[in-house]
């Protein structure tokens, strides 16, 4: 976000430098504007405690439109290896993030041993950024630590993961199989 932008992070940082969100956060529920909801997201998301990450929980639960999907509530719980942020981002919503933002969100399955989202990390390796497809190399290799470590490439990589993923039963679709096959 641009410095000069009411919505970006800087306000949030501004906002939370001001000390407990508590106030905010009971705004939340009444506020019939998604850009100010999603402000507030911002504002707590720099905050540890228990009363946000119940917020959080609930704003992720009750779906609550907030203008970016979600996105953040949900990071903030995964980063907790919450079950319930896990579960939001492993659908691939979050993609719309940069690829510097989302390459954390990624690792953060590996991190958790979030094994559901083998699949997206597994769609990671074929995105058109470098930091997406690092952030699902990083989660992969935690997730299967028996990895191969002298894999040639990158599609040698692919092909493993995508042969491991199929045995465990999930349903996945690897480019890199498919070259290899033919």
């Amino acid at each position: 976000m641009e410095e000069d932008r009411t919505t970006g992070w800087p306000i949030s940082d501004y906002l939370a430098s001001r000390g407990d969100p508590h106030e905010l956060l009971i705004r939340y529920w009444k506020e019939p504007k998604s850009i100010i909801r999603n402000g507030i997201e911002r504002v707590a998301y720099h905050f540890n405690t228990p009363e946000v990450t119940e917020f959080m929980r609930r704003v992720v639960r009750e779906r609550r439109f907030d203008g970016e999907d979600l996105y953040w509530p949900a990071n903030y719980l995964a980063k907790k290896c919450d079950p319930l942020g896990l579960a939001w981002l492993q659908t691939g919503r979050g993609r719309n993030q940069g690829g510097l933002q989302y390459e954390t969100t990624l690792e953060l399955f590996g991190r958790c041993g979030h094994r559901a989202a083998i699949p997206l990390l597994l769609e990671a390796l074929d995105d058109f950024s470098g930091n997406v497809v690092n952030g699902g190399e990083v989660s992969l290799e935690a997730l299967y630590p028996d990895h191969p470590k002298d894999a040639t490439g990158l599609q040698e990589e692919q092909t493993y993961y995508c042969r491991r993923a199929k045995k465990e039963g999930f349903k996945v679709r690897c480019s890199a199989e498919l070259k290899t096959i033919e």
